[in-house]
């Protein structure tokens, strides 16, 4: 390793040039704020858009009659006509029916596998533990550790195995 290194190969310092270290928080603010300048956007581009289709100033409309002219109206009416996906759509934002609701629940086909390790006592599970640190498995050696906890044993631990 260099002297620039920490034991586990991080840097100790920041090189030149480097990108700047952001928090999980930061990226997803950062989102949320595009995200709203998007509907912002939208919502502008709804009322010019509708207002060029009636051959209106833009400024004579407001967010509301435009998306009650271009989307609730033709909602409405596919939805007279039995139409279900406009039903279900309108049942949706008028909130009598939860997002995602036709969404299908599959179950999950993968697999977790465990070692079960069996242990009589509280010295041989003690003995288990320092083997493993020994052999430099200490994430296994805690996670045996911590479902001992204090008791005196017998212990069935789980491990899962990677």
């Amino acid at each position: 390793m260099t002297d620039d290194r920490n034991e586990d190969g991080s840097f100790a310092i920041r090189p030149v040039g480097a990108a700047p270290l952001f928090d999980s928080k930061s990226g997803a603010d950062a989102a949320g704020i595009r995200w709203e300048q998007q509907k912002a956007r939208n919502k502008l581009l709804l009322v010019k858009n509708v207002a060029e289709g009636l051959g209106i100033d833009p400024s004579e409309l407001t967010y509301d009659e435009a998306f009650d002219k271009a989307i609730m109206n033709p909602l409405v009416r596919a939805s007279l006509k039995e139409r279900v996906a406009a039903i279900k759509e309108l049942a949706t934002l008028t909130g009598e029916r939860p997002d995602g609701a036709d969404a299908k629940i599959l179950r999950d086909q993968r697999s977790i596998n465990f070692n079960i390790y069996n242990l009589a006592d509280k010295p041989s599970a003690d003995r288990f533990i320092e083997s493993l640190r020994r052999a430099g498995k200490t994430g296994i050696a805690d996670l045996v550790e911590a479902q001992i906890g204090d008791g005196e044993g017998p212990f069935e631990v789980k491990v899962q195995v990677e």
